[in-house]
């Protein structure tokens, strides 16, 4: 017999569990297999690089992150931002945003460039919170 986690709220309160505070859960859904995480402040979470994989044997399924709608900067200024941040030589092609996900897709010719040695240049365009 397995242990699994079962209803969303018992979803939440297993994640909330393994969660520090200040990453501030807001939400989780289910979206298929997968559970999908909602923070307003992702400092924190990046401090542990075991945390998400403490957080996927707790509920045993693929966890995704998300930050917060709120904690969110509108478009033109995360437009702005991510291309004084990308390195030119990434060679970027496209940058689209995707309201319903939370998400910003980039296109870029060398996408190794705007991801950064160990996810650095990726995680100074997320929004991490106060």
């Amino acid at each position: 017999m397995t242990n699994t986690v079962g209803s969303l709220k018992e979803m939440q309160e297993a994640i909330q569990s393994v969660l520090p505070s200040a990453c501030e859960l807001t939400k989780v859904e289910l979206e298929g297999p997968q559970v999908v995480v909602y923070l307003k402040n992702l400092k924190p979470f990046y401090e542990d690089e075991m945390l998400i994989t403490r957080i996927a044997s707790k509920v045993r399924k693929k966890v995704l992150l998300r930050t917060d709608s709120s904690a969110l900067h509108p478009p033109s200024e995360a437009l702005e931002f991510i291309k004084k941040t990308i390195p030119i030589e990434a060679v970027v092609s496209h940058i689209t945003f995707d309201p319903v996900f939370n998400e910003v897709n980039i296109e870029a010719l060398k996408p190794g460039l705007v991801i950064g040695k160990h996810g650095s240049v990726l995680k100074s365009i997320i929004p991490v919170g106060a």
